[in-house]
């Protein structure tokens, strides 16, 4: 399995680069931000390896967090690849998640071959799971903050006005602390 790359650009079509790794190239399909990267440039790709009948195709993403989105979605039942990767490239994963963890179908029915009745699956079928793996966040940084020497309704408080679109456990500990400074 390829795990990921690190290599140049070496050219693109409308879908893909292909990814020169110690001169073999690679041809790997990406969403919009990646293919606006310059021909020569290097990159650091996570990467997918998906098996359909009998081709080999390799999916492409700058973070583990889009992978990881990006293999939750290909679970649902009626979304691909392809799809899924059209749904990464219209929003940024931390408000995709957001946004099916809220049951909002908007930003999955911008991308292309995503109708209401599959974000609607999409949202039934990984609504909960999402939320359960941002819980642990939660309690990291509760606990985080209590050995900072703060109560857990002081750290619960500073907590609930950090935005819910930081997911990052370091993140959202800072801006708690941010919100406890500015405590009077």
């Amino acid at each position: 399995m390829i795990a990921s790359l690190h290599g140049t650009i070496q050219t693109r079509d409308s879908r893909a680069l292909v990814i020169d790794v110690n001169g073999v190239g690679y041809r790997v399909f990406v969403g919009a931000a990646l293919l606006g990267r310059a021909d020569g440039e290097t990159v650091d790709l996570f990467t997918h390896l998906h098996l359909f009948g009998d081709t080999l195709e390799l999916y492409g993403f700058a973070t583990a967090d889009e992978l990881g989105l990006f293999l939750s979605l290909i679970k649902v039942a009626g979304v691909g690849p392809k799809s899924a990767l059209a749904v990464l490239s219209g929003t940024p994963a931390t408000q995709l998640r957001q946004a099916i963890i809220d049951g909002d179908p908007g930003p999955l029915t911008r991308a292309a071959g995503i109708g209401k009745k599959t974000a609607e699956r999409i949202i039934l079928e990984l609504s909960g799971t999402l939320a359960q793996r941002t819980a642990p966040a939660e309690d990291e940084v509760l606990d985080a903050l209590e050995r900072l020497g703060y109560s857990r309704r002081e750290a619960a408080e500073a907590l609930r006005q950090v935005g819910r679109d930081i997911i990052d456990v370091r993140e959202r500990l800072r801006s708690a602390l941010k919100a406890l400074s500015k405590k009077p």
